[in-house]
């Protein structure tokens, strides 16, 4: 599982400016896009959870595939998974916050964190 999260996308053209959460696009009326400017990046990923660890992983050929056994217990003809270690959000969120975030949402609350940080 790869959660990329781009905080600002900005297409600049003679139109209007939409907003999508974190992202900022402007379309021309024909959706003509000329330039693109991507100020920060994110990502918490089964290959690592920083973009320094994620290109050394990319670079040196390192999988996020796993073996794990509990998955051969349960019946799965393979044993084969990708691990992604829960995100440790307890300092930065409320406990109201953490528990009704699904596992998801942590991953995509890490990367979108980390893409403010880079911004």
């Amino acid at each position: 599982m790869m959660i990329i999260a781009v905080i600002e996308i900005k297409f600049w053209s003679d139109a209007k400016i939409r907003k999508f959460g974190y992202i900022f696009v402007r379309f021309t009326q024909k959706s003509v896009m000329r330039r693109v400017v991507i100020t920060g990046m994110g990502i918490y990923s089964t290959l690592g959870k920083t973009l320094e660890e994620v290109s050394d992983a990319l670079w040196n050929a390192k999988s996020g595939i796993v073996l794990d056994p509990l998955r051969k217990e349960m019946g799965f003809r393979s044993g084969l998974t990708a691990f992604l270690e829960d995100p440790v959000l307890k300092g930065e969120l409320s406990r109201n916050q953490r528990v009704y975030m699904p596992q998801q949402a942590q991953f995509a609350y890490c990367a979108t964190r980390d893409a403010l940080r880079d911004a």
